[in-house]
């Protein structure tokens, strides 16, 4: 009798349909969405086709120091090698600055995958010098970084579908503050905590609604409600 209701617990979960398991698998923890890899051939490889990822301590919270960058490796070379489909979302989590190295390339791997939503959330003390794939995301919405420096390059066009920018603890000068903003043609929501000084910068963002600075502006933006 056990035997026979196991085998229709797995018979259902073989069959449920790939809108259902989508639902599912994107409400997991990536952790978690990996390990129904073992629930059937079905389930085997469907995690990897999940839009949205987040990579952060979750994944190794019971390895030693030792054993982190081992374990962000291979859950790297599992997404590298496994990956079907665009990812859409991402949110990077990282606490320690020497894992940068693996960062650089998995920034790198979002921008060939579509991705339209990106929030990289990185330690205080050393910067993280934002590689220059970030900027090929023809797709991205939304953009939030913390703790990074940005150094536009110069194959940089436009980001034109862009939505929101979020800049916290961000090294950036003037001038790349200016033409990354102007580079945002549909851009509505902004906010800005720029580490280092900033004497003037002009905004140029006519679909603007939004935008928490704290730094002097003279605006082109007549949609504009803002907060300092």
């Amino acid at each position: 009798m056990t035997e026979e209701v196991s085998r229709r617990t797995c018979d259902r979960i073989s069959n449920l349909p790939i809108n259902a398991i989508d639902a599912i698998l994107t409400r997991l923890p990536l952790r978690d969405a990996v390990r129904t890899s073992i629930l059937s051939r079905k389930w085997r490889y469907d995690w990897a086709k999940v839009p949205k990822l987040t990579l952060d301590e979750s994944l190794w919270k019971d390895v030693s120091n030792r054993g982190v960058r081992v374990k962000l490796g291979r859950i790297l070379l599992h997404l590298f090698s496994l990956r079907q489909g665009p990812i859409k979302e991402c949110r990077i989590s990282i606490l320690k600055s020497k894992y940068f190295p693996e960062v650089d390339n998995l920034i790198f791997f979002l921008s060939r995958n579509e991705i339209e939503y990106l929030v990289l959330e990185l330690p205080k003390g050393e910067k993280y010098k934002l590689p220059s794939s970030v900027f090929t995301s023809s797709k991205m919405r939304h953009l939030t970084l913390e703790y990074c420096v940005i150094n536009l390059p110069t194959t940089f066009q436009v980001f034109g579908k862009l939505l929101r920018l979020q800049l916290f603890n961000v090294s950036i000068s003037e001038k790349h503050l200016e033409k990354l903003i102007s580079r945002c043609p549909l851009l509505e929501d902004m906010e800005l905590d720029i580490s280092n000084p900033l004497n003037y910068i002009q905004v140029n963002a006519p679909n603007l609604k939004f935008l928490n600075f704290g730094s002097k502006i003279i605006s082109n933006t007549p949609l504009l409600n803002y907060g300092g």
